[in-house]
């Protein structure tokens, strides 16, 4: 069996949208993808990768999404409930922690 390649995802991509998507989506229409990937200590890429679903954040990430965002770690597990994709969501919880982020953010800036 073949060894994999370093670009095959380290966890299954979601074929729904997670809680944690849409609210990274939601949040990244207020911040750009590089204000939260440097805020994140990871790169615009990877924070694009999880907005659309090919990747997740590991546990680390998790931790630091938590803290920065208030994205709870299991929301990233659990699939959004009435959703149309990451721009056109309707799904506004957790909204309230990304809103909290943003001022937070600025605030330090």
């Amino acid at each position: 069996m073949p060894s994999p390649s370093p670009t095959t995802p380290t966890s299954s991509p979601s074929p729904m949208n997670t809680e944690g998507q849409i609210i990274l989506g939601q949040l990244a229409l207020k911040l750009t993808v590089s204000q939260i990937a440097r805020l994140c200590r990871v790169s615009q890429p990877v924070v694009s990768r999880w907005i659309h679903g090919r990747r997740r954040p590991n546990y680390q990430n998790r931790k630091t999404l938590l803290a920065r965002f208030n994205i709870g770690m299991e929301a990233w597990d659990r699939p959004a409930q009435g959703t149309q994709g990451v721009q056109g969501s309707q799904h506004t919880e957790g909204a309230e922690g990304a809103e909290g982020a943003v001022a937070k953010t600025r605030s330090a800036a």
